[in-house]
């Protein structure tokens, strides 16, 4: 049976969940400027695997794995916050001046961030062309997932939060092209929403949540306050939007139906967890060192070696429906990372994990033209905790934009004699 959030006591996940979200919310007070930061998404992530480990002990019945599961995540909660207390707040205090003397080389970063994103889209493209019918669009993401050139997906993966990064710089750090920017940016992304991408709106908001925490010392405690309060209704509105997305997904769908699916998601990252618990993963889900560097880099190995590997998303789902040609599968989060490498260990995984992801939190480094390369290790610090092998191909798809464009980019200039 594939996951199904409604088949557990739905009381008891409202309660816990609302119990737990503003407890961790303010634990981490200190840690950020603005609820409306990445910080939140990964705190509600949080929330939501200990309200569902909780369900499923009401569920099943106490038992060694679950209660594992949920020390692992209070044991990590605990590390990250007290790695995250050395953290500055104001990552980049340099004078406006630097990035005005740079405007030029922002200005080409930019354009042609908008041009490789769009040339990542090729595959969407010719998808729209082929697809007349608009309601056919929100289905995009689906067919997309059956396979895609790994170059416009490092394309894709790369110039999403470069591109963000770069739109905020120009609009409210240095405020050159604020009109061009703000349309090319909003066209981008309402195709983005056009195509199925039901979280891309929440994302947006929450990551210029992000480039605030980054360049806090631009901004008045006014000006902040007032894009909090802004940012909780425009989050309001994501999600409705991702409520009207998921309702176009069938045309038996309704707005309830979507309203459901949204219920879901938030609590969907527990599905590899139930399979893992209630499929007897522990045997039948191979551990060791040698299976957990195959598991995050496996993906990669294959196209060379040939081999047929299946990550551990798809293992997990073919546990449950047997043998399967392709499927996403469920998220490689960190508790099932613990297991993988081998529980034993987790006393030694567990701090490593914390430490790099709360120091990526808040990197920075002393050059100006490594600050995009800073935010973009901090807007996706979180994904080693929630998918360790999509954060590896952000890594990397990060690491060879940044060197092989923005970099270059960045610091060309055309001298004449």
């Amino acid at each position: 049976m594939l996951f199904d959030i409604t088949s557990y006591n739905q009381y008891i996940l409202f309660f816990t969940f609302i119990i737990f979200i503003p407890t961790l919310i303010w634990i981490f007070r200190k840690n950020y400027i603005s609820i409306i930061d990445p910080l939140t998404i990964h705190l509600i992530w949080t929330a939501s695997h200990l309200s569902f480990l909780i369900a499923y002990i009401y569920k099943h019945g106490i038992s060694t794995l679950p209660l594992f599961f949920i020390f692992i995540l209070l044991l990590y909660t605990g590390l990250y916050k007290n790695f995250l207390k050395k953290n500055k707040i104001d990552i980049i205090k340099r004078p406006i001046e630097d990035f005005e003397h740079k405007i030029k080389s922002i200005k080409r970063v930019f354009i042609a961030l908008v041009l490789f994103n769009l040339i990542a889209k090729y595959n969407l493209f010719i998808y729209i062309l082929n697809n007349r019918d608009i309601s056919s669009w929100f289905l995009y993401k689906f067919v997309e997932m059956q396979g895609r050139d790994p170059i416009l997906r490092i394309l894709s993966t790369a110039t999403q939060i470069y591109l963000l990064y770069y739109a905020f710089l120009m609009f409210a750090v240095v405020k050159r092209w604020k009109f061009f920017v703000i349309i090319t940016y909003l066209l981008i992304i309402c195709l983005e929403v056009l195509t199925g991408s039901r979280s891309v709106l929440l994302g947006v908001i929450f990551n210029i949540g992000l480039c605030i925490f980054y360049f806090r010392s631009y901004f008045n405690p006014v000006a902040i306050q007032k894009f909090s309060r802004r940012g909780v209704i425009l989050s309001s509105l994501a999600l409705v939007a991702f409520i009207i997305v998921s309702a176009f997904y069938s045309e038996n769908y309704s707005l309830i139906d979507g309203f459901s699916i949204m219920i879901n998601r938030f609590f969907a990252a527990g599905d590899g967890l139930e399979y893992y618990m209630n499929y007897n993963g522990l045997i039948k889900i191979k551990s060791g060192i040698g299976e957990f560097i195959y598991s995050i880099f496996g993906i990669y190995i294959k196209r060379f070696t040939g081999e047929g590997y299946k990550n551990v998303g798809q293992q997990l789902s073919e546990l449950v429906l047997g043998d399967l040609e392709f499927t996403q599968g469920p998220n490689y989060t960190l508790l099932l990372q613990v297991m993988v490498i081998g529980f034993q260990y987790f006393l030694f995984y567990v701090p490593f994990i914390a430490f790099v992801s709360a120091k990526l939190r808040a990197i920075r480094f002393k050059s100006i033209n490594f600050t995009s390369l800073s935010y973009f290790l901090s807007a996706t610090s979180f994904l080693i905790v929630i998918d360790l092998e999509f954060w590896v191909l952000n890594f990397v798809s990060g690491l060879l934009f940044f060197f092989i464009i923005i970099y270059p980019l960045s610091n060309f200039s055309l001298k004449v004699r």
